[in-house]
Order: structure tokens, then sequence, then C-alpha cells
């Protein structure tokens, strides 16, 4: 029975071991290792420094890894202490050099051609502490290098982006449209505005958006490239008065009320017929005969603000919101009458294609929730039947070692008696 028991937890212990096993390795200490070089910008033909710089947590003399270049783009001209390579590649390898939380290791390079390059980390990284030999965890950055040709292209001036902390720019941004128009209120002293050239070495300049006067202002964003030539872009920013903001106001108030006349809906008398006023004009008229009923409907009289009126309900569904009403718009008159689709809770109206059936979309949700509903308790049965599965496994495999136990206990205690007993 020991020896099954013992069996049972190796196994437990087995699983949680496989299960821990995916997480990463604890380090002691730490390095970091970035890249840095000595020119903004960078056209072809020039030389630059790269400078790797490894900095850790605690001290360490020993280092070896590979950095990584497009030989196409970058010409690698010269290395410092302990730096060889070409073609694209370049080993580091300092063993047993001076202890140092921090090292540094220089490679110099020249631009080949325009284009862009990344210097990176290329293979595994090799550093240890000095004191305990241990290996240290690393994290790794790389430079970005971007090689232009010697003379600015006109696709690279001016800005990049423009955005406006207020207001609408109009016309919408471009970086080769210099004017704009914008809008603010009142109360705006100052418009920001976050303007960024297309190469990070132009410098951006702002002036004119502070200290706003009402009526028209104009502002000046002004880009200025490496060889000291401006791109001017003018935003002429208009000040709204008090007076013209309670206009708009007023005028707003004014369509918003308008709005609520379109979308009022009344039912009314005339001699002519029922009128509905809704989002249109519609007269409700009889329907000449029966048999032009749409398939699926049937003739119902309801009430509408109190008064009686025909209409046409889906067989399936008597409670349902949308109906069929016959009759004509403004826009059909002289025309024959036709079917609209009357939505009684948001009270408007719409032409009725018999070929595309009202469904409300309330139905179908519906389905599709209950649907889901089942699929959730068919999950739920599986998972309780996978239990019940287990644990009947389980209690099979803890009988099965108890009934072995019994008979080696019985196969013992058998041997047991037979060496006492006497020779005959």
């Amino acid at each position: 029975m020991r020896r099954k028991w013992m069996a049972l937890w190796m196994m437990c212990c087995i699983l949680v071991i496989g299960l821990c096993s995916g997480k990463a390795v604890v380090y002691a200490s730490s390095a970091a290792l970035a890249f840095s070089k000595n020119k903004e910008q960078i056209t072809v033909g020039q030389s630059f420094i790269v400078t790797l710089t490894v900095e850790s947590t605690k001290e360490f003399k020993d280092f070896q890894t590979y950095v990584a270049y497009d030989p196409k783009v970058l010409e690698l001209i010269d290395t410092g202490n302990h730096v060889t390579g070409s073609d694209g590649l370049v080993f580091i390898s300092d063993i047993n050099g001076k202890k140092s939380n921090i090292h540094q290791y220089r490679m110099k390079f020249r631009a080949l051609q325009e284009g862009s390059c990344e210097i990176y980390i290329s293979d595994t990284v090799y550093i240890y502490e000095a004191s305990t030999a241990a290996e240290m965890s690393v994290s790794k950055g790389t430079l970005q290098v971007d090689v232009n040709s010697a003379e600015i292209k006109e696709e690279n001036q001016g800005l990049g982006s423009l955005i406006v902390g207020e207001g609408v720019l109009e016309p919408e941004f471009n970086s080769k449209v210099t004017e704009y128009r914008v809008e603010v209120s009142a109360d705006t002293e100052t418009l920001f505005m976050n303007a960024k050239a297309k190469l990070k070495a132009y410098k951006v300049t702002l002036e004119g958006n502070t200290n706003l006067k009402e009526g028209e202002n104009t502002a000046k964003i002004v880009v200025t490239d490496k060889n000291g030539t401006d791109k001017i872009y003018t935003i002429l920013i208009h000040k709204k008065t008090k007076e013209e903001e309670v206009l708009e106001e007023e005028e707003k108030e004014s369509e918003i009320k308008e709005d609520g006349k379109k979308n009022r809906f009344s039912v009314y008398k005339e001699d002519e017929g029922t009128i509905f006023e809704t989002n249109m004009y519609f007269r409700v008229v009889p329907i000449p005969e029966s048999s032009i009923i749409p398939k699926g409907y049937k003739e119902e009289v309801i009430k509408l603000q109190g008064m009686p009126i025909t209409v046409y309900m889906p067989i399936n569904d008597a409670a349902s919101n949308l109906v069929l009403i016959y009759g004509k718009t403004e826009e059909t008159v002289g025309e024959e009458a036709a079917f609209y689709v009357f939505d009684r809770i948001e009270e408007t109206l719409q032409r009725f294609r018999e070929s595309e059936p009202v469904v409300e979309v309330s139905k179908e949700a519906e389905n599709y929730q209950k649907q889901v509903k089942h699929l959730y308790i068919l999950i739920f049965i599986l998972v309780i039947c996978l239990l019940a599965m287990l644990l009947a496994l389980v209690h099979v495999y803890i009988k099965t070692g108890q009934q072995i136990e019994l008979e080696e206990e019985e196969e013992e205690e058998e041997e047991e008696e037979n060496r006492h007993e006497p020779w005959m």
C-alpha cells in the first residue's frame, strides 16, 4: 500500500514540475545593452561612431556577443579594443578584462548609400559576474540609422503632422498645403498646436498662436531644415465674439426645434381620409381588393392617438411593433397607393418591399441568446461528465492498488508460516 501511494505522489510531483517548467530562469543579476551614435543626421559618404554600452547591476569582466548591420548601407571601417568584423557582422570578445559595472565598445562606420539600417545584437550574449561567474540576464536594444542623400529632398521638407487643440483645420492637413483656417471660441486665449517636422533634426517654431484677439488672427509655423531653409505654414485663426456665439446657439436650438417638428407624429381626419404626419405626410386609403394584401399578413384595426386605423399585421406575431399601412405620400400623389411599414415605437414610415419581409431584430436576438444558453448548458454537462469519469478512474486505481497489496501481504504471511513449519 505504501509503495502505491508513493508512486501516486511521484506522479503528482512530475505533473507540477511539468506545469512550472515554462517559467523563465531567474538570474541573480542583470545587464542592459544599448547602442548610441555620435551624429543625429547622417548623409551618404559620412563616417560616424557607434558605441555599444554594457551596464550591469554587478561587476563583470567576461563578455561576448555578435553585432549585425546591413553591409549594403553601412561599411565597418575601424574598430576599437576587443572588436573585429566585416561584411555585416561584428564580433565582440572581452575575456578576463577589467572588472567594472560599465564597459563600452566602439565601431566606426561609413554610410554607403541612402536608406535605413538597424544595428542590433544578432546572437546570444555571454556575460558573467566577476565574483561568482554566474550568468547574468540581458536586455538588448537596437539602433536605427537613417542615411540621407547629400541634398535634401523636397518630400522630406516641411511638416509631417499638425493637430490643433480646438476647432477643425480647413482644409484637412496636407504637408504640401501651407495655408489653413480654424475657428475658436470667444474664451480662447491660446490655440495649442502639435506640429511635427518630417525629420526629427528639423527645427519647428510657432508664433502668433497666443494672446488671441476677437476676429482674425494669423499664426505661423516655421520649419527650418539643416541647411537653414525655412518652410512656412500660415494658420488664420478666427476668434468668435460673444455675440457670434449667442447667434450660433440660437440657430442650433432653432434647428433642433425644426427637427422635432419634422419627427413629431400626429393622426387626424380630413375630407379625403386619415392623415399621418410623421417623417413624411401620408394619407391612408382603403385597399381596392383583399387579394393584394401581402402574404403572411392579415387585416386588423388598431387605435393610434385614439383613432381607429386599418393596418395589416403579421399573422404569426399579433404583438408586432411593425405593421403595414396602405396609402400615399406627398411624393406619390397621382400614382397608385402602396403599402408602407409603420414602426409603432419610432412612429416612422418607410416603403414596404415585399421581397424584403419585415423582421424584428429583437426576435432574432432572442433566438440567438437561447442558442447560446443551450450551448453553455451542454458545455457544463460535458465538464461534469469528464470530472465524474476522472474520479471513477482514480477510485479504480486506488481499489486495484489495495487489492494487489492485500494479495502481497497474504503471500508474505504464507511464506512466513512455511518457514516456521517443522520438517517431518
